[in-house]
């Protein structure tokens, strides 16, 4: 993993998801997700309830090296939004950002990286403690999609 691809990954993500506009709590305004590369710092602060929303945040999260063979890895890409509506709202919205970012299958080069084919996702709060597959904290919103990558490092 290259800063060329985390530069190209983040940009990808920001252009699939610039027409997704959701209620930023805080400020009540439509705003597109913040796309977060690998994780949030703690606050040191308290925070308004919902300011990270919308977000799609993603993280390199296992991999394989190889000798003479491409190195692998897997990327966790979570979305995240805010409704002020009703739960079939929250539904819809979340479906629909989930949607756009499975576009980034159409265009799979990052090089020196290559996404392979097939991108898995799942819908509903990511929390391992969640036993119900598919269920919303309503009015939060939650999808997660798993990318999975190959090619030589070159640098």
């Amino acid at each position: 993993m290259t800063d060329r691809f985390f530069q190209l990954l983040g940009d990808r993500l920001a252009d699939l998801t610039t027409d997704q506009r959701s209620l930023h709590p805080p400020t009540g305004a439509l705003v597109s997700p913040q796309v977060i590369g690998v994780m949030l710092d703690r606050p040191k602060t308290s925070t308004e309830e919902g300011a990270e929303y919308p977000y799609v945040r993603w993280l390199p999260y296992v991999g394989e090296f190889h000798h003479r063979a491409p190195t692998q890895f897997e990327v966790i890409l979570d979305g995240g939004i805010y409704t002020s509506g009703n739960v079939a709202d929250g539904n819809m919205d979340i479906h629909r950002l989930c949607m756009a970012l499975g576009k980034i299958a159409e265009n799979p080069g990052f090089a020196p990286y290559k996404l392979k084919d097939g991108v898995r996702f799942s819908i509903g709060t990511p929390d391992p403690e969640n036993r119900n597959p598919g269920i919303q904290p309503h009015p939060y919103y939650h999808c997660r999609l798993f990318l999975q990558f190959a090619g030589y490092h070159l640098d």
